[in-house]
C-alpha cells in the first residue's frame, strides 16, 4: 500500500504544520484532523477492514500494521423499525460481532499501528472497558508495546485480556473522570506518549471505518446517523470520513449527527438543550451512574465544544433516554433483530425510537444508521 503523506490540521483555525503528528493544535487548542496530501481516496480490494479502506486513514506504512483488521460485522435491515417510524431504510450496524464484542477493536488497530509508526514503545491509556479490552486484545500479539491503563475500581470487571506483560494495570478508587486525571498525571510525570482519547486521530477515524462498511454494503446515502455518545469521538469521526467519502464520490452528504446520552448522565444533552456551545459547571454529572457503563463520562468539557459545531452544522441533535427505554430497546434487538447488545449498544437505538415518537414527519422516507456499538 502506497506511504501517501499525511496532513494534519486544525478543524478550528486550520493551522497545519504538514505530516508532523499531534493531538490538539499548538497555536489554538483546537481539534487536530487529517487528509491525505493527494487528496485522494478509494477503497480498495481485500478481505479486513485496514486494507480496504487503508486510503481514509491517518497511516502511512502497512509494514507497521499492529495486527491485520477486521473482517466486516453485519448490517441488519430492520423491516419493523422502517415500518414503525415511516423511515426509508433503517439499518443496524451490528459491532457486538467484532472479536471483543465492540466497536473499539476496529479503533485499536488503527490507534495502535500509527503508534508503532511513530515509534511509541509505551503509551498510557484510561478507559472504562471496551477501549482497553480493544487494544490489550492486540497487545496480547504485539509485545513490542507497553500500555499503561488506567482503571476506576467500579469498571474493574469491563477489562478483559489483561493478563499480558507488557500491560500494566493502575487501580484508581475513584470514578472514571479521575481515572483520566491521573492517566495524564502519570502521563506528563514519567514522560511517556498518552493515547490522546477524544484528541486522537487514529482511534477516531478506526471508529468511523464502520460507518464507512455500512456504506459499501448497502450502498445507501444516509441521511441520519445515531450512536451512543460519551466522549462523542465516534460521531466527530463520522464527521471527518465522510468529509472524505463526499471527495471520493461515494456519498452526496454528511448524514446528521445523533448523539444520544442516558439520562443519569447526560452533561452534553444539558448543554445543547440550553443553547450552550461549551460545558457549563452546572452540566456537569460529578458522579455519573447508569447501566451504560460504557458512556458515564461526566465532564466532557474539552470535548463538546468541536462535537457541537458538527452536530449544528449537520442538522443533528444531542437526545436523552431513560434507563427504561434503554432497556426496552436492548430487548427490541434481542429479540427482533437478532442483535445481542449490551445496554452502550443498545442507547442509540433508543435514542432513535425517542426521536422517531416526535420527528415522523423528519424520519419519513429518510435513510438511518444505526450504530450498534457492543
Amino acid at each position: 500500500m502506497s506511504k501517501v503523506p499525511i496532513v494534519y490540521y486544525c478543524m478550528d483555525c486550520s493551522f497545519s504544520n504538514g505530516n508532523e503528528h499531534a493531538k490538539r493544535c499548538p497555536k489554538c487548542g483546537g481539534v487536530i484532523t487529517y487528509k491525505r496530501k493527494d487528496d485522494s481516496y478509494r477503497i480498495r480490494d481485500g478481505k479486513y477492514d485496514v486494507e480496504k479502506y487503508w486510503d481514509f486513514l491517518p497511516l502511512q506504512d502497512s509494514e507497521k500494521l499492529v495486527g491485520s483488521g477486521n473482517e466486516p460485522s453485519p448490517l441488519v435491515e430492520s423491516l419493523e423499525l422502517e415500518a414503525k417510524s415511516l423511515a426509508g431504510k433503517v439499518m443496524l450496524k451490528d459491532e457486538t460481532k467484532n472479536y471483543t464484542n465492540s466497536c473499539k477493536d476496529k479503533m485499536a488497530i488503527v490507534a495502535l499501528s500509527q503508534m508503532n509508526e511513530l515509534g511509541v514503545k509505551s503509551f498510557v491509556v484510561s478507559s472504562t472497558g471496551n477501549v482497553a479490552s480493544a487494544l490489550a486484545f492486540l497487545l496480547n500479539k504485539h509485545k513490542g508495546i507497553q500500555m499503561h491503563c488506567f482503571i476506576a475500581k467500579d469498571f474493574l470487571p469491563r477489562h478483559r485480556y489483561m493478563d499480558s506483560p507488557n500491560i500494566i494495570m493502575h487501580l484508581v478508587d475513584s470514578k472514571y473522570d479521575s481515572a483520566q486525571e491521573e492517566a495524564l498525571k502519570f502521563t506528563n510525570d514519567n514522560n511517556l506518549y498518552h493515547d490522546g482519547g477524544y484528541f486522537s486521530v487514529a482511534k477516531r477515524a478506526g471508529l468511523a471505518m464502520a460507518f464507512l462498511e455500512a456504506w459499501e454494503q448497502s450502498k445507501l446515502n444516509f441521511d441520519y446517523y445515531f450512536q451512543a455518545c460519551s466522549s462523542g469521538m465516534g460521531a466527530l469521526g463520522v464527521y471527518e470520513m465522510t468529509t472524505k467519502m463526499m471527495k471520493a464520490s461515494l456519498i452526496d452528504k454528511i448524514p446528521s449527527l445523533m448523539c444520544v446520552q442516558q439520562d443519569s448522565c447526560n452533561p452534553m444533552v444539558k448543554a445543547f438543550l440550553a443553547g450552550e456551545k461549551t460545558i457549563l459547571p452546572e452540566h456537569i454529572v460529578e458522579n455519573p451512574t447508569g447501566i451504560a457503563k460504557a458512556i458515564l463520562t461526566g465532564n466532557p468539557t474539552v470535548c463538546y465544544p468541536s462535537l457541537y459545531k458538527v452536530v449544528t452544522e449537520t442538522k443533528g441533535s444531542f437526545i436523552s433516554v431513560s434507563e427504561n427505554e434503554i432497556k426496552s430497546a436492548q430487548k427490541h434487538l434481542n429479540n427482533n433483530e437478532g442483535v445481542a447488545a449490551t445496554p452502550d449498544g443498545a442507547t442509540a437505538l433508543a435514542g432513535f425510537l425517542k426521536y422517531a415518537e416526535t420527528h415522523t414527519d423528519e424520519l419519513k422516507g429518510k435513510n438511518v444508521l444505526i450504530n450498534i456499538t457492543g
